[in-house]
């Protein structure tokens, strides 16, 4: 038994261009991929072609999705689908930005293996981090004490 639906709640308009947006977020993916650049890494800007510009609203899940901090539209393709132009090269990249997201998913996986709790901090020690995302590391990661050191370590704050 298949719940029963309300026809008039659909929204054809809203569905293309969420369709649209999953069509492009797959090209800007694959632009990625081709480039070799991770999904971490943020991208500053691109641009986009295709059969519609999307609203404003809609492009932001496809920045949030692909990891882009800009996107705007060119135009109509001639074909009717979407192509990315932009930059992958390292000046167009947040380096910084995605060096202290792996930071911050490396110091979540050891605190997973010391068993932490969801809001108990930790302190870390790290060879090197992006000064300008210390706060953001330490509050993403939880970190009580983050020290310079030449080996990789997080701990438990003891009691």
């Amino acid at each position: 038994d298949w719940p029963e639906f309300n026809e008039k709640l659909i929204d054809n308009k809203l569905e293309k261009e969420m369709s649209s947006a999953m069509e492009l977020a797959s090209v800007i993916h694959a632009l990625r991929k081709q480039a070799g650049v991770k999904v971490r890494i943020p991208l500053k800007k691109l641009s986009y072609k295709g059969s519609i510009e999307l609203p404003k609203d809609i492009e932001k899940i496809v920045l949030d999705e692909v990891n882009v901090y800009s996107i705007s539209y060119e135009g109509k393709n001639e074909q009717d689908n979407y192509s990315v132009i932009g930059d992958t090269t390292e000046k167009n990249q947040d380096i910084k930005a995605g060096e202290a997201r792996d930071i911050i998913r490396k110091i979540q996986g050891e605190r997973k293996l010391l068993g932490t709790k969801l809001n108990e901090k930790v302190n870390a020690v790290l060879e090197s981090w992006p000064v300008e995302f210390e706060e953001e590391i330490k509050k993403k990661a939880l970190i009580n004490n983050l020290e310079k050191g030449k080996e990789f370590k997080v701990t438990k704050i003891q009691s």
